[in-house]
């Protein structure tokens, strides 16, 4: 073990180790001695609750991992409120987190929804008691527990370690807000436990890595002015940078307990104008960031075709992506369902889907549906021409069965005649061809009803642009097409339409997928009747849940090739597989066990999600969906892998995944309407930019709304529009406790003051 002349851990003290005696009996000798390097001991362990939990643990009882894919089998932290003492939330440090890019990815993680607080080692209640202990700001949490362990063992009771939980832990969710394009979202900033720190010394040891990385450099600055606000006497301290160091925990097992005295003694002061102001970012309509897909979630049958079409193209794999799994929508319809619950055989969901691609004029987005539905175009010519060969012989048939009537009538006319018996009428019943279809492009609505009553299996509508067929839904007298098109979403209704010239025609389950592109601009004022509870808001929009609006790459590279044969076939051929289905019969799955388990989590996570105050209600809306959403994906995918009889958990797995990327994008696109906080920030910017205040360098509340600025008129306007300017950059709140409650002051970036 580490002491305080700085010596490490021999071979003996590790043999000594690993027969301690295990808190709660559940730290394995390898993760003790793990700890005992730190200098952590078993009962500090026993203490702060630390625990090694399964993978089943850490979702059943803890609720960490939800629908995610991997293993979350490892050493939990418990984080204790210093109110009541109870548990908060817990941090799992995972045994084997993913690796991307030659780096671990969720590492550390934390059940959703949890309320974020600091990890408070044990004593830490009793110590804050003393207005003279120095608090030592650390991320990790082993860090926090080593610190307390090294200071037990210096003497040092003056001392109290808080690990935050990441560089960015001491921000979380703070309320709700409104934000900038009017959605109710939560409201993020520091945490209330950093109240702790209020007036007192603090040092802040961050891992070695603020020398290399901007984004922890980045919080460092941020929470250098948050704490310079609280009037804390501030403290920077460096962990040297070393093979094998990253945090102080690891600082201690390496260097000893005499050199981390050093790293506290030669920590630099802060003054509060050295505090790092950023640069002022523009306010005006930035869209929120959406997740990067990942090739993995696809289907391994239509993998390279989208590989093969985004890379031919140059365009994000998003767009072929999206398309092949509606082509495998459109393909399936209603020739197999799912039966999302184990006992309720009522609610069976029909895997049809819609949705697009979002994207300016010139991107591609044409030859990308063109490439990907080639197979079922493929298909469907193939259905045309044999249905063109039934014609010719249905015709024939028909000729020669009116052939057969007309002598018929020649026979019996004579037989009356003669009083002869009449002879038997020829069969003479012939019966049309039925022209199969799986893909249009341009019907009616009355066609498309048609049709569907031929094809009772569906139908797939691809659409170049969206923005016309949505057009023309809203012109009057077009309101029953809407109706027949959100009855065409759910995949089994039947509907009958009832029209003068073409009589009554009944199609007995109107089931219709749908893909195309559309501008960002030209679905704006679709998406403002949506938020704005116009008469165009009744679910049409949100039912697009594959809908996508990707980043796109500035590199650019002239790619010549022929396209992949083989992906293409590989493709044509699940299609075929699919669509050679009974959809009088269709194929019924259920989960398997553990896909069941998931989805019960999956949904339950969804229900809270969407019955809280946090969404928009068009968004409310648009998730609410994802019920259909994730069966009928979690379908999907395992008939692309061949499966028939039930849906495994890796495929319910993949869905959830999917739907989480969706839902990134589906933010994105609801985030596209400016909200009146975001206007009047934009107000108050603009006074500031242009000097107001210039002399001062800072201004109340009271000072704001006294000019009746635009959408700043009262003191409840200017404290919703404050956080957007603050999180830009341009300005802070600086806490002047006088008598009764803080001052509401706020200090203006001192580069805007400088261009003014």
């Amino acid at each position: 073990m580490a002491t305080a002349t700085g010596m490490r851990p021999d071979t003996g003290d590790i043999a000594r180790m690993v027969s301690l005696p295990q808190p709660n009996c559940n730290l394995t000798e390898i993760d003790l001695a793990s700890f005992q390097r730190l200098g952590i001991g078993p009962e500090l362990l026993k203490r702060a609750g630390v625990v090694r939990v399964t993978d089943r643990e850490a979702r059943s009882t803890y609720g960490i991992g939800g629908t995610r894919l991997g293993d979350m089998s490892g050493i939990l932290f418990p984080y204790f409120s210093l109110e009541d003492g109870h548990r908060v939330t817990a941090r799992l440090r995972r045994d084997n987190p993913e690796i991307e890019a030659c780096k671990t990815k969720n590492k550390y993680l934390a059940a959703y929804g949890d309320r974020r607080i600091l990890f408070f080692p044990p004593g830490a209640k009793e110590k804050l008691e003393n207005p003279d202990t120095a608090i030592i700001l650390v991320e990790a949490e082993k860090s926090a527990l080593a610190l307390t362990a090294w200071a037990e063992r210096m003497g040092r009771n003056d001392l109290l370690a808080i690990a935050m939980g990441g560089c960015w832990g001491w921000r979380g969710r703070i309320g709700i807000a409104e934000d900038a394009q009017g959605q109710r979202v939560d409201e993020m900033g520091p945490l209330s436990d950093l109240r702790y720190c209020n007036g007192r010394q603090v040092y802040l040891l961050l891992d070695s890595n603020i020398a290399t990385s901007p984004k922890v450099q980045q919080a460092a600055n941020a929470l250098c002015r948050e704490l310079q606000s609280r009037s804390c006497t501030l403290c920077v301290c460096r962990i040297p940078v070393m093979d094998g160091v990253n945090g102080p925990d690891d600082y201690i097992a390496h260097c000893g307990d005499a050199a981390m005295k050093t790293i506290l003694l030669e920590a630099s002061s802060i003054a509060v104008s050295e505090v790092e102001w950023p640069e002022p970012e523009p306010l005006g309509g930035e869209l929120p960031p959406v997740q990067k897909f990942d090739a993995a979630l696809l289907p391994g049958s239509l993998r390279s075709l989208v590989e093969d079409v985004a890379e031919r193209m140059q365009v994000p794999l998003d767009y072929p992506a999206i398309i092949a799994v509606l082509c495998l929508a459109g393909a399936t319809n209603r020739r197999a369902i799912i039966q999302p619950k184990a006992a309720d055989t009522s609610w069976t969901v029909v895997p049809n889907l819609w949705g697009g691609i979002i994207a300016p004029p010139g991107l591609m987005k044409s030859p990308v549906i063109s490439a990907i539905t080639q197979p079922l175009t493929r298909i469907e010519t193939e259905w045309r021409s044999e249905h063109d060969a039934e014609q010719i012989a249905y015709a024939q048939q028909k000729e020669l069965a009116e052939l057969r009537l007309s002598a018929w009538k020649e026979q019996t006319k004579a037989s009356a005649k003669k009083r002869t018996e009449t002879p038997p009428r020829p069969d003479d019943a012939v019966t049309a061809p039925v022209f199969r279809r799986l893909i249009t492009q341009d019907a009616t609505a009355e066609k498309l009803h048609e049709i569907l009553r031929d094809n009772p299996a569906g139908i797939l509508v691809t659409r170049d642009e969206l923005s016309g067929w949505l057009a023309t839904l809203d012109k009057p007298g077009r309101e029953g097409e809407r109706g027949f098109f959100l009855s065409a979403w759910n995949g089994d209704t039947g509907y009958t339409m009832d029209r003068v010239g073409r009589g009554s025609i009944y199609a007995k389950a109107c089931c219709v997928s749908m893909l195309g592109g559309i501008q960002p601009s030209k679905l704006r004022s679709y998406l403002a009747d949506a938020l704005d509870d116009g008469p165009q808001n009744d679910g049409l929009i949100q039912r697009f849940q594959l809908l996508v609006y990707p980043d796109h790459s500035r590199n650019w590279q002239y790619i010549d090739r022929q396209p992949n044969t083989p992906a293409i076939a590989d493709a044509e051929r699940l299609y075929r597989s699919l669509t050679d289905l009974n959809a009088a019969v269709p194929l019924k799955l259920r989960f398997c066990l553990d896909a069941q388990e998931l989805f019960i989590a999956w949904l339950t996570e969804l229900e809270d999600k969407i019955r809280g105050d946090d969404l928009h209600p068009a968004l409310v809306s648009h998730l609410s969906k994802y019920r259909k959403l994730m069966p009928s994906l979690a379908l999907l995918f395992e008939l692309a892998d061949g499966g028939t009889e039930e849906v495994s958990l890796v495929h319910a797995q993949q869905a959830a995944a999917w739907c989480e990327y969706l839902e990134s994008h589906a933010r994105r696109v609801y985030s596209m309407i400016v909200s009146p906080q975001r206007q009047a920030a934009a107000e108050l910017a603009h006074r500031l930019a242009t000097g107001w205040k210039r002399t001062e360098g800072r201004f109340t509340v009271r000072d704001v709304y006294r000019n009746d600025w635009r959408g700043l008129k009262s003191p409840d306007d200017v404290r919703r529009t404050l956080p957007l300017l603050k999180d830009a950059g341009w300005i802070r709140r600086v806490v002047e406790q006088a008598e009764g409650r803080p001052s509401e002051v706020y200090t203006i970036n001192p580069q805007l003051r400088r261009t003014q």
